[in-house]
């Protein structure tokens, strides 16, 4: 006996590519979320900009620190404030200047100044001292907070415990 039934429709076919195309645009998408977090780890994580204490001086009831703000990052920054917390009674932060280096003759008041990558500015800080209140002649001068920013993003870089060296503390200042 013959069949007269009409053979069977092939098994539709499903394409082999389908799948792949999918699994490829996962990873891809994958390997981008994962180089933004990394960017993102990396930018919270490093601080373009260091500071140390160069320099400083004493004056007839002052104490001038010089500190060096140097951009080690790899794009531009800018300073946009510099300020003293925690101060004494007998020193208190009198002015902040700039000066682009720290033999240059004429410090600035301070303004924000943008930094490329590699260069340094010194934040000079001027402390007033009242003698009749200075109580210890190894008196801190308080801390610093240089706040910057780096693509409008603002980060404060803080320096604690600003002191001068011993032979410039604010009892020198005031003999």
């Amino acid at each position: 006996m013959k069949d007269s039934s009409p053979p069977a429709a092939p098994a539709k076919a499903r394409p082999i590519f389908g799948s792949d195309k999918r699994r490829i645009a996962s990873a891809s998408v994958a390997l981008v979320l994962a180089a933004i977090i990394a960017a993102l780890a990396w930018w919270f994580v490093s601080a373009p900009l260091s500071t140390a204490t160069d320099w400083g001086g004493i004056g007839r009831e002052s104490v001038i620190v010089g500190i060096r703000a140097e951009n080690n990052g790899r794009f531009d920054l800018r300073i946009t404030r510099v300020d003293a917390e925690g101060a004494t009674a007998a020193a208190r932060l009198d002015s902040v200047g700039i000066r682009p280096s720290p033999t240059a003759p004429r410090v600035e008041r301070f303004a924000p100044i943008t930094l490329e990558p590699g260069e340094r500015t010194y934040v000079v800080l001027t402390y007033r001292v009242l003698c009749d209140e200075l109580a210890s002649s190894g008196a801190p001068l308080g801390t610093i907070d240089v706040r910057y920013e780096v693509f409008g993003i603002g980060r404060t870089k803080h320096i604690a415990d600003v002191s001068s060296a011993p032979e410039l503390s604010p009892a020198q200042a005031c003999t």
